[in-house]
Protein backbone atom coordinates (compact mmCIF):
# COMPACT_ATOMS: atom_id res chain seq x y z
CA UNK A 1 0.00 0.00 0.00
CA UNK A 2 2.96 2.22 0.11
CA UNK A 3 1.79 3.37 3.81
CA UNK A 4 3.65 3.46 7.01
CA UNK A 5 2.45 1.69 9.43
CA UNK A 6 2.33 5.14 11.67
CA UNK A 7 -0.09 6.63 9.37
CA UNK A 8 -2.62 3.68 8.96
CA UNK A 9 -2.50 3.55 12.87
CA UNK A 10 -2.86 7.22 12.76
CA UNK A 11 -5.90 6.64 9.81
CA UNK A 12 -7.60 3.98 11.81
CA UNK A 13 -7.77 6.01 14.82
CA UNK A 14 -9.46 9.33 13.64
CA UNK A 15 -11.89 6.90 11.64
CA UNK A 16 -12.69 5.15 14.56
CA UNK A 17 -15.18 8.00 15.92
CA UNK A 18 -16.43 9.00 12.49
CA UNK A 19 -19.73 6.74 10.88
CA UNK A 20 -17.81 6.62 7.78
CA UNK A 21 -15.98 3.74 5.69
CA UNK A 22 -12.30 3.16 5.32
CA UNK A 23 -10.73 2.31 1.73
CA UNK A 24 -7.57 1.27 1.66
CA UNK A 25 -5.70 1.76 -1.97
CA UNK A 26 -3.31 -0.83 -2.18
CA UNK A 27 -0.08 -0.21 -4.99
CA UNK A 28 0.54 -3.23 -6.78
CA UNK A 29 1.78 -5.52 -3.95
CA UNK A 30 0.01 -8.28 -1.56
CA UNK A 31 1.01 -5.71 0.84
CA UNK A 32 -2.99 -5.20 1.75
CA UNK A 33 -2.58 -7.83 4.83
CA UNK A 34 0.01 -6.08 6.30
CA UNK A 35 -2.44 -2.80 6.25
CA UNK A 36 -5.17 -5.13 7.56
CA UNK A 37 -3.23 -6.50 10.46
CA UNK A 38 -2.32 -2.50 11.94
CA UNK A 39 -5.98 -1.78 10.65
CA UNK A 40 -7.31 -4.68 13.09
CA UNK A 41 -4.53 -3.84 16.07
CA UNK A 42 -6.04 -0.41 15.78
CA UNK A 43 -9.56 -1.55 16.80
CA UNK A 44 -10.56 -0.55 13.54
CA UNK A 45 -13.97 -2.12 11.98
CA UNK A 46 -13.09 -4.66 9.35
CA UNK A 47 -16.17 -4.76 7.80
CA UNK A 48 -16.38 -1.38 6.90
CA UNK A 49 -12.31 -1.12 5.24
CA UNK A 50 -12.60 -1.79 1.52
CA UNK A 51 -9.64 -2.79 -0.27
CA UNK A 52 -9.81 -1.43 -3.33
CA UNK A 53 -7.78 -2.11 -7.08
CA UNK A 54 -7.95 -5.81 -6.34
CA UNK A 55 -7.81 -6.23 -9.91
CA UNK A 56 -3.90 -5.14 -10.36
CA UNK A 57 -2.99 -6.37 -6.88
CA UNK A 58 -3.87 -10.14 -6.64
CA UNK A 59 -4.38 -12.85 -8.23
CA UNK A 60 -3.97 -15.82 -6.13
CA UNK A 61 -7.98 -17.33 -5.62
CA UNK A 62 -6.27 -18.73 -1.96
CA UNK A 63 -4.84 -15.26 -0.80
CA UNK A 64 -7.97 -13.45 -2.33
CA UNK A 65 -9.76 -16.10 0.41
CA UNK A 66 -7.51 -15.41 3.08
CA UNK A 67 -8.04 -11.96 2.64
CA UNK A 68 -11.70 -12.05 2.39
CA UNK A 69 -11.95 -13.55 5.92
CA UNK A 70 -10.93 -11.28 7.36
CA UNK A 71 -13.82 -9.08 6.83
CA UNK A 72 -13.18 -6.37 5.09
CA UNK A 73 -14.86 -5.35 1.45
CA UNK A 74 -12.86 -6.21 -1.91
CA UNK A 75 -13.13 -3.91 -4.56
CA UNK A 76 -12.88 -4.85 -8.22
CA UNK A 77 -13.01 -1.16 -9.77
CA UNK A 78 -11.02 -1.76 -13.22
CA UNK A 79 -14.34 -3.26 -15.26
CA UNK A 80 -14.29 -2.45 -18.94
CA UNK A 81 -10.01 -2.22 -19.10
CA UNK A 82 -9.19 -5.08 -20.58
CA UNK A 83 -5.80 -4.10 -21.07
CA UNK A 84 -2.61 -6.45 -21.54
CA UNK A 85 -0.32 -3.33 -21.65
CA UNK A 86 -1.33 -1.20 -18.77
CA UNK A 87 1.37 1.37 -18.58
CA UNK A 88 2.20 0.83 -14.60
CA UNK A 89 4.33 -2.63 -14.20
CA UNK A 90 1.76 -4.79 -12.15
CA UNK A 91 2.97 -8.07 -10.53
CA UNK A 92 0.47 -9.77 -12.19
CA UNK A 93 -1.20 -9.89 -15.60
CA UNK A 94 -4.59 -7.18 -15.71
CA UNK A 95 -7.78 -9.46 -15.64
CA UNK A 96 -10.54 -9.23 -18.36
CA UNK A 97 -14.18 -8.69 -17.38
CA UNK A 98 -14.23 -12.46 -18.03
CA UNK A 99 -11.68 -13.30 -15.11
CA UNK A 100 -12.98 -10.81 -12.60
CA UNK A 101 -16.70 -12.45 -12.73
CA UNK A 102 -14.98 -15.98 -12.01
CA UNK A 103 -13.22 -14.21 -8.93
CA UNK A 104 -15.89 -12.91 -8.01
CA UNK A 105 -17.60 -16.55 -8.47
CA UNK A 106 -15.75 -18.22 -6.48
CA UNK A 107 -16.05 -15.82 -3.41
CA UNK A 108 -19.69 -16.02 -3.65
CA UNK A 109 -19.77 -19.79 -3.44
CA UNK A 110 -17.13 -19.66 -0.56
CA UNK A 111 -19.94 -17.32 1.35
CA UNK A 112 -18.72 -13.64 0.88
CA UNK A 113 -20.71 -12.50 -1.41
CA UNK A 114 -21.77 -9.53 0.42
CA UNK A 115 -18.49 -8.28 0.61
CA UNK A 116 -17.84 -6.96 -2.94
CA UNK A 117 -18.35 -4.05 -4.49
CA UNK A 118 -17.53 -3.57 -8.25
CA UNK A 119 -16.89 -0.44 -10.18
CA UNK A 120 -15.07 1.04 -13.15
CA UNK A 121 -12.23 3.54 -13.05
CA UNK A 122 -12.94 6.22 -15.71
CA UNK A 123 -10.01 8.40 -15.79
CA UNK A 124 -9.00 8.98 -19.41
CA UNK A 125 -10.63 10.44 -21.83
CA UNK A 126 -10.30 7.32 -24.57
CA UNK A 127 -12.21 5.72 -22.01
CA UNK A 128 -15.40 8.01 -22.61
CA UNK A 129 -18.03 6.68 -25.39
CA UNK A 130 -17.46 10.15 -27.05
CA UNK A 131 -13.97 8.40 -27.70
CA UNK A 132 -14.99 4.98 -28.41
CA UNK A 133 -14.41 3.92 -25.07
CA UNK A 134 -16.72 1.79 -22.88
CA UNK A 135 -18.32 4.67 -21.02
CA UNK A 136 -19.83 5.25 -17.89
CA UNK A 137 -22.96 2.65 -18.59
CA UNK A 138 -20.61 -0.64 -19.02
CA UNK A 139 -21.72 -2.06 -15.75
CA UNK A 140 -25.60 -2.02 -16.37
CA UNK A 141 -25.07 -2.06 -19.81
CA UNK A 142 -22.89 -5.11 -20.21
CA UNK A 143 -21.39 -6.18 -17.04
CA UNK A 144 -24.99 -7.48 -15.23
CA UNK A 145 -26.39 -9.22 -18.30
CA UNK A 146 -22.70 -11.09 -18.75
CA UNK A 147 -23.25 -11.83 -14.90
CA UNK A 148 -26.97 -13.17 -15.98
CA UNK A 149 -25.10 -15.49 -18.68
CA UNK A 150 -22.37 -16.85 -16.02
CA UNK A 151 -24.51 -17.68 -13.38
CA UNK A 152 -25.03 -15.01 -10.84
CA UNK A 153 -28.70 -14.73 -9.27
CA UNK A 154 -31.04 -11.48 -8.72
CA UNK A 155 -30.16 -11.55 -5.22
CA UNK A 156 -26.26 -11.62 -5.87
CA UNK A 157 -26.50 -9.27 -7.98
CA UNK A 158 -28.58 -6.67 -6.01
CA UNK A 159 -25.87 -7.01 -3.22
CA UNK A 160 -23.12 -6.17 -5.19
CA UNK A 161 -24.39 -3.37 -6.68
CA UNK A 162 -26.88 -1.75 -4.16
CA UNK A 163 -26.84 -3.58 -0.68
CA UNK A 164 -23.42 -3.71 0.43
CA UNK A 165 -22.65 -0.25 -1.37
CA UNK A 166 -26.14 1.26 0.55
CA UNK A 167 -23.99 -0.04 3.90
CA UNK A 168 -20.92 1.39 3.44
CA UNK A 169 -22.00 5.16 2.28
CA UNK A 170 -24.55 5.16 5.04
CA UNK A 171 -23.03 6.75 7.85
CA UNK A 172 -22.75 4.44 10.70
CA UNK A 173 -24.74 5.85 13.48
CA UNK A 174 -24.58 4.97 17.61
CA UNK A 175 -28.13 4.69 19.71
CA UNK A 176 -27.91 8.20 20.79
CA UNK A 177 -27.40 9.43 17.10
CA UNK A 178 -30.53 7.27 16.48
CA UNK A 179 -32.64 9.17 19.28
CA UNK A 180 -32.41 12.54 16.68
CA UNK A 181 -31.95 11.85 13.49
CA UNK A 182 -34.62 12.77 11.31
CA UNK A 183 -36.42 11.22 9.13
CA UNK A 184 -34.63 9.90 5.63
CA UNK A 185 -36.97 9.16 2.22
CA UNK A 186 -35.98 6.30 1.13
CA UNK A 187 -37.19 5.25 -2.63
CA UNK A 188 -38.07 2.17 -3.34
CA UNK A 189 -36.49 -0.39 -5.08
CA UNK A 190 -38.17 0.23 -8.61
CA UNK A 191 -37.62 3.32 -8.33
CA UNK A 192 -34.29 3.51 -7.77
CA UNK A 193 -33.64 1.85 -10.69
CA UNK A 194 -35.95 4.06 -12.58
CA UNK A 195 -33.81 7.07 -12.01
CA UNK A 196 -30.68 5.50 -12.61
CA UNK A 197 -31.50 4.26 -16.19
CA UNK A 198 -32.99 8.05 -16.25
CA UNK A 199 -29.63 9.05 -15.60
CA UNK A 200 -27.90 6.79 -18.11
CA UNK A 201 -30.15 7.63 -20.51
CA UNK A 202 -29.84 11.07 -19.72
CA UNK A 203 -26.05 10.80 -20.19
CA UNK A 204 -26.00 8.72 -23.44
CA UNK A 205 -28.16 11.34 -25.25
CA UNK A 206 -26.06 14.48 -23.81
CA UNK A 207 -22.40 12.37 -25.29
CA UNK A 208 -24.89 11.74 -28.49
CA UNK A 209 -25.66 15.20 -29.00
CA UNK A 210 -22.20 16.48 -28.27
CA UNK A 211 -20.94 14.20 -30.59
CA UNK A 212 -23.12 14.86 -33.53
CA UNK A 213 -22.22 18.90 -32.76
CA UNK A 214 -19.13 18.49 -33.28
CA UNK A 215 -18.83 16.85 -36.33
CA UNK A 216 -17.68 18.54 -39.21
CA UNK A 217 -19.41 17.46 -43.10
CA UNK A 218 -17.57 17.28 -45.90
Amino acid sequence: CGLSAAYIVGRAMGWINTPEELTVLCEYTASEAISLEVLREAKADLSRTIICHMDRTLDNEDMILELAASGCVLEYDLFGSENSYYPWELPIDMPNDARRLRLLQMLVAEGFGDQIVISQDICFKHQLVRHGGHGYAHIPANVVPLMRRKGFDEKTIHAILVDTPARLLTFAADEADEAWWPPTFEPSALSRTLFAQWMIAVDSQRTRSRALSRTTWT
